[in-house]
């Protein structure tokens, strides 16, 4: 099992810990980088932890029966060429069990993968890769609604923590950054603090007003960067009052479940904060041009207007009259479209993710 190659605490680390504490007979074993801050803390809780790219890791590849991961990069679902098996042939199976919902269409990009299961969290999601009309080339026995393994932990922090954080989530555009090969760090690109993505959020994280209702409301700021944005924080002037989260380093699931507002854009953690109870805002000031280009999307089945869990803003202004409000008939409604979403809302998602992985091997021994 992998999740990012030198991050943990996503939904393989989930699942694994799962099937160590339920299923003991399974030979499960984590990928990892060594030099990740997660090593030391998975061998602790007793993982069985396997260095990326060893001698070690390329036996497992060889005798795996399943790889299963969070990502879908070439480094997770192959990374070895079929040469390197025996035979030339790759006998595992892969299961992608996804690290965000999938809302926008992302099929030519996917569809270059070889995938056996892929985990989901709604029946429109699954339709979305599955249903008659899709782009995605998958059948409808590849994609379970099983949800998302990270999604029991969060279901019991967000109702045993206190909602104190405003979450300042925003995600990327590819062409704030330069193109690279493997891990290296992406470059920003020429002319960053011009681009309406620095200039817009910079005005929101500096309002004073933002400041003013945290404070009247007791709540924290918290800027929870996109991992590839995540290098280049020191771009933007942080007021002291706002603190600085890393997915890398940070407990992130405990701050979906501590937002009592998340502010994003186009991020699909606006769907953990939702799952875990809060809140969501929308601030898309580049709503018309962000599926012409220069990004890694394309518009989807998801509609921000439709289905989104919360209100849209255009300006930084507009995203604090958003979070002032008061219309509990706008609430109301985005509670029952989180509510309608979600296939399950409960602490199984690893047992039915687990289940579902395991029905492969039956398939296999009837074909």
């Amino acid at each position: 099992m992998q999740d990012r190659l030198d991050v943990a605490n996503d939904n393989a680390e989930h699942l694994a810990r799962y099937i160590y504490q339920n299923h003991p007979e399974r030979n499960v074993w984590f990928v990892l980088q060594k030099k990740s801050a997660d090593w030391d803390r998975l061998k602790k809780q007793g993982f069985k932890l396997i260095e990326f790219g060893t001698r070690q890791h390329q036996y497992a590849l060889r005798n795996a029966d399943h790889v299963i991961s969070s990502h879908v990069d070439v480094e997770m679902i192959r990374p070895k060429s079929p040469t390197f098996y025996p035979g030339g042939r790759i006998d595992y199976q892969f299961t992608f069990l996804q690290h965000g919902v999938t809302k926008d269409d992302l099929s030519l990009w996917l569809n270059k993968k070889e995938m056996d299961l892929v985990v989901t969290i709604s029946q429109r999601e699954k339709e979305s890769f599955s249903g008659d009309n899709t782009r995605y080339l998958l059948a409808d026995h590849q994609v379970v609604t099983s949800g998302f393994p990270r999604y029991d932990r969060l279901h019991e922090l967000g109702r045993s923590l206190k909602k104190d954080v405003i979450l300042v989530a925003p995600t990327w555009r590819g062409s704030l950054l330069t193109k690279t090969r493997g891990n290296a760090v992406r470059a920003l690109a020429d002319g960053f603090k011009e681009t309406e993505y620095y200039l817009n959020w910079q005005a929101l994280i500096s309002s004073p007003q933002l400041t003013e209702y945290a404070e009247k409301n007791g709540l924290e700021i918290v800027l929870l960067p996109h991992p590839n944005m995540s290098a280049h924080i020191e771009q933007f002037d942080i007021p002291a009052n706002v603190q600085i989260a890393s997915y890398s380093t940070s407990d992130v699931q405990s701050l979906f479940a501590r937002s009592k507002t998340m502010i994003t854009d186009y991020s699909s953690v606006a769907f953990d904060a939702a799952y875990a109870g809060g809140e969501v805002i929308y601030f898309q000031f580049d709503k018309d041009t962000i599926f012409a280009g220069g990004h890694t999307m394309e518009k989807g089945y998801f509609e921000y207007e439709r289905d989104g869990l919360g209100p849209i803003a255009l300006t930084h202004l507009d995203v604090l009259d958003a979070l002032a409000g008061d219309n509990a008939d706008a609430k109301s409604m985005y509670a029952t479209r989180a509510a309608e979403l979600f296939a399950h809302r409960d602490n199984q998602n690893c047992a039915r993710t687990y289940e579902a992985i395991s029905a492969l091997d039956t398939a296999a021994t009837t074909v």
